[in-house]
């Protein structure tokens, strides 16, 4: 597998790459996905404006939990193809360059009972340290009265939206460009915690483990799927046991 990974970097089209156009690329990312998330929230709250002096109010649209899960969701909706577009400008084949290629049942397993284990971890050293749960899930499922529609924002648009960006299209343009495989991980791994500013830094340094595993999954099963497995399962796991703490009675 590391045989094939290194013989594609001497593919002619690995040549269109440049570390100013790879810059320009996430230049062009950023501002997308920015632009995308604040136009969802801002017609989130336009909609919810419209309806109230008509007395007809949408359950959760006034709360940010609606608003948070309605923005990831357009914006995964809207940055996946242009991702896709840009791999398309530099690469034949778009879809392989993102990692977005089929695996066996079998390294899905594998992928996800090891990010079972890093989250056992991640667990077991919060509970030792006192570390609390994350205050902004907390409070993004409390605020949230559509259920269903924070499990489509937070279990699979956001894992989908965030294995395609940082273990497809960052992973893939700094390989082209010769990187070392264990840079490419530091670097993507640093980028996909530095992301999650609304965590606190216990959470954060979670976070880079998390992404450090979800790397190495990218480079052994030479995939995203399996990376894309595990990030929906992380979060899945997450809001359910948001759920439970939830539920508990105090």
């Amino acid at each position: 597998m590391h045989e094939h990974m290194q013989q594609d970097l001497t593919h002619p089209a690995r040549r269109r790459w440049t570390w100013w156009r790879l810059l320009g690329d996430c230049v062009a990312l950023g501002a997308v996905f920015m632009l995308a998330t604040v136009s969802a929230g801002t017609l989130g709250r336009l909609f919810e404006a419209y309806l109230r002096p008509m007395g007809i109010h949408p359950p959760g649209v006034q709360y940010d939990g609606y608003l948070f899960s309605f923005a990831a969701i357009v914006t995964t909706i809207v940055c996946l193809p242009f991702a896709w577009w840009l791999a398309r400008r530099r690469e034949p084949d778009p879809t392989r360059f993102l990692g977005l290629t089929r695996v066996a049942p079998r390294a899905i397993a594998i992928a996800c009972a090891v990010m079972l284990g890093v989250m056992m971890g991640a667990d077991a050293l919060a509970r030792v340290v006192g570390v609390e749960p994350p205050e902004f899930m907390v409070d993004i499922y409390a605020s949230g009265d559509s259920r269903i529609l924070l499990f489509l924002a937070v279990g699979v648009a956001a894992p989908v939206l965030e294995e395609v960006l940082f273990r497809g299209y960052l992973f893939g343009a700094l390989r082209a460009l010769n990187v070392p495989l264990w840079i490419i991980a530091l670097v993507t791994s640093v980028a996909f915690a530095v992301l999650h500013t609304q965590y606190d830094p216990f959470f954060m340094l979670a976070i880079f483990a998390t992404g450090v595993a979800l790397v190495w999954a990218r480079i052994h099963f030479d995939s995203v799927v399996p990376s894309i497995a595990m990030h929906v399962m992380n979060n899945v796991l997450a809001l359910i046991a948001v759920y439970l703490m939830a539920s508990t009675p105090a």
